[in-house]
């Protein structure tokens, strides 16, 4: 996958896809492991400062994405849509979750909350398309495609914490799982979005 990303995109991102590539690669074995095997993540995931190289990639993502779209008022409407996933998700869940989606992971996590995120999801993401004049058609549907990678990243810090047998990932933000635990979501979500970005993108210009 990481080879063929010179292939897929002719030269014209090399930097920036070979690091998108390597991030992506990450997350879809994340995401195998959490929906194909129904979250038996394998414990070689959980190893040291781990979270740190995808901090690295995902960071460095956003900046690339910033260069590539050309809009920060685009990358704005991503993150906000990540956030408002993750607000839905939470108060649809607490207030209406019976059915946990997979209670190894994490039990609080309910498939009534998913499908809420979802639907919040969708509404802020055809606001968007309506009201911002940088959120074209094809920039609306990206942020529509990141949002299962989102729910990865949420899962998969969760399974951390239980390997490291601690409730937060930090005391900054006490009582909220932690400050990493407020953008665990964007650290999957964002990368996937650069990467529907480019491959649109480049897409695009054959047409």
């Amino acid at each position: 996958m990481l080879i063929s990303s010179n292939h897929y995109f002719g030269g014209l991102f090399e930097p920036i896809s070979f690091i998108t590539m390597l991030g992506i690669t990450v997350w879809i074995v994340v995401a195998y492991q959490i929906f194909l095997k129904r979250g038996r993540l394998s414990s070689n995931f959980a190893f040291n400062n781990f979270w740190i190289g995808l901090l690295l990639i995902s960071a460095f993502c956003l900046v690339c994405f910033q260069l590539v779209t050309g809009s920060r008022i685009f990358l704005l409407a991503v993150i906000f849509n990540i956030a408002v996933f993750d607000t839905g998700a939470y108060i649809i869940g607490k207030n209406l979750g019976k059915n946990s989606f997979l209670p190894k992971l994490s039990p609080n996590k309910t498939i009534e909350g998913l499908i809420g995120g979802f639907m919040s999801s969708l509404f802020f993401v055809i606001c968007a398309y309506l009201f911002l004049e940088e959120v074209s058609l094809v920039n609306a549907l990206t942020m529509i495609l990141s949002i299962p990678f989102a729910l990865c990243g949420d899962y998969f810090f969760s399974f951390l914490k239980r390997k490291a047998d601690v409730k937060d990932t930090g005391s900054i933000l006490p009582g909220h799982g932690g400050l990493l635990d407020r953008v665990d979501s964007h650290l999957a979500a964002i990368p996937m979005t650069l990467f529907f970005s480019l491959l649109l993108y480049t897409a695009g210009s054959y047409f």
